[in-house]
């Protein structure tokens, strides 16, 4: 069976079928498996005019169709050239990308973003299924991410991310993806064996005043599917070394 082309993959996009079009995309990729580099360009102009579609949830539902025939390395590697060459600007690398969760600290019921965790100079973008939660020691988080929270209508953010992306920066920026929160200045930065969190400062306008709020983010790793227990244990400490020195850096 011959894949669907790339206007057929469109009108999915447009009619919103985000399981058909997952499928179809699956189908490409195992099409092409032999030429990876073909693959991401192909699914890569996809991307660049539907990034929200193509990395939302769709892509969640996609990259639980090819973990069926990518080693686990080539699944990684997928997630982090698809968003980095085709969704991100070349002024804003990717520093780390991994299966999990990224969680926001509040003293109410309310949601985690359950899915691929990107982390960049600027900001942790989460993309995949929002879950409501009660709180307890690792989900203690907000009742919606949304602006303010995002951090989309953050001031220090918008300067930083216009300073860093130059001609890069539009106001797609703040809509191109679902989940996006600001890493100002972190501090108070708090490592456990399940997870690593920080605080950031965001200013906001509400009411024609600036209104200040703190970001409490918790991020999460979690196994992949093919992934032996003892392989993602060591995994995990290296990531959180690494995200840990990379928060330390800022100060």
């Amino acid at each position: 069976m011959l894949s669907m082309s790339s206007e057929d993959l469109r009108n999915l996009i447009t009619s919103g079928k985000k399981t058909k079009f997952a499928k179809a995309m699956a189908e490409v990729l195992e099409d092409k498996i032999n030429n990876l580099p073909e693959f991401y360009e192909f699914f890569g102009e996809l991307i660049k005019d539907h990034p929200n579609f193509c990395l939302g949830f769709s892509y969640m539902i996609f990259r639980k169709y090819v973990q069926k025939f990518l080693s686990l390395e080539q699944l990684l590697l997928m997630d982090k050239v698809l968003m980095q060459n085709y969704a991100l600007s070349k002024h804003e690398p990717i520093r780390f990308c991994f299966l999990g969760a990224v969680i926001r600290r509040a003293p109410t019921v309310g949601i985690s973003i359950n899915g691929i965790i990107y982390i960049t100079d600027l900001r942790v973008i989460g993309i995949g299924s929002v879950f409501k939660r009660r709180p307890d020691p690792i989900t203690h988080i907000a009742s919606v991410v949304a602006p303010p929270a995002s951090g989309a209508l953050d001031k220090t953010f918008r300067t930083r991310m216009k300073e860093t992306l130059g001609e890069d920066f539009t106001e797609s920026e703040f809509t191109k993806f679902d989940h996006i929160f600001p890493i100002n200045n972190p501090y108070d930065i708090k490592r456990k064996k399940k997870y690593i969190g920080y605080t950031s400062d965001i200013e906001f306008d509400k009411k024609d005043k600036t209104k200040k709020k703190k970001l409490i983010m918790l991020l999460v790793a979690g196994k992949e599917k093919k992934e032996d227990d003892n392989v993602f244990e060591k995994r995990k400490k290296e990531l959180y070394d690494k995200i840990e020195s990379f928060l330390i850096s800022y100060q």
